[in-house]
């Protein structure tokens, strides 16, 4: 039997032949591939009442958050920035509820991008609202989606940590699509990689034996530049218990 992971969506309105607000459910194909290319079978998650989130998630194997809007600062106890960005708290609350439910079950967890601060806030930590700085490894957004796509930066693992030996080296090159970061570490989680600008971009568990991996970047959007590793190493984790 395939494992079954579940995959958080995007809520948002975008344009469609019924208007140009629709109210749609979104998922980029790149995460979807990127699990099922290691033979494992997707279901997607769409938001949930904080309660039915135990249920759901007794359903799965694993579970994976992607990327999508900032979490409303409100989780954490900050205040809303002075320029907020699109909040969400219909899927705050159901993807912090998918997590806890899954790490007190012991169901790996896998986090992206948005994913990584959805555990980190889930666990009892908080975020910085806003890392962009020019000229460092974290430029304010691309005007163009070239731009965006296409800039990469270098994440220090820790030696002998889980990513370091999933990808064989305490280095790896990755993108930037992300104007937020991890600021206060959860209890039970610890860092073990950051960009050269100090951004935390990667969290473990403390506890080698809780199933969860948590990075910052998109892998799924650069696979081919050797992040499937990551995928191929998680998939291992829900069918093993190791990555």
């Amino acid at each position: 039997m395939k494992p079954v992971i579940g995959m958080s969506l995007w809520r948002r309105k975008l344009p469609t032949f019924l208007g140009p607000q629709t109210d749609l459910f979104t998922l980029a194909t790149e995460y979807v591939e990127s699990i099922e290319a290691h033979d494992a079978a997707t279901v997607l998650l769409t938001h949930y009442r904080p309660e039915d989130a135990p249920g759901v998630v007794d359903r799965l194997d694993a579970v994976v958050i992607c990327g999508g809007n900032d979490i409303d600062p409100s989780f954490y106890g900050a205040p809303l920035p002075d320029n907020p960005r699109t909040h969400d708290p219909a899927a705050d609350a159901s993807e912090l509820a998918l997590v806890r439910a899954a790490v007190d079950t012991g169901k790996p967890v896998f986090g992206i991008c948005r994913g990584i601060q959805v555990v980190n806030v889930a666990l009892g930590g908080t975020l910085h609202q806003d890392i962009s700085v020019p000229g460092t490894d974290h430029p304010p957004f691309g005007t163009t989606p070239e731009e965006l796509l296409g800039h990469r930066h270098e994440v220090i693992l820790e030696p002998g940590s889980q990513l370091s030996r999933v990808y064989g080296s305490d280095r790896v090159t990755t993108n930037s699509i992300h104007h937020q970061a991890v600021d206060r570490v959860a209890p039970g989680l610890k860092v073990t990689g950051r960009a050269t600008d100090g951004t935390i971009e990667v969290l473990e568990p403390e506890d080698p034996d809780v199933p969860l991996i948590a990075v910052q970047w998109h892998p799924e959007k650069v696979t081919i530049e050797g992040h499937d590793l990551l995928f191929a190493a998680f998939v291992d984790l829900v069918r093993n218990g190791k990555a």
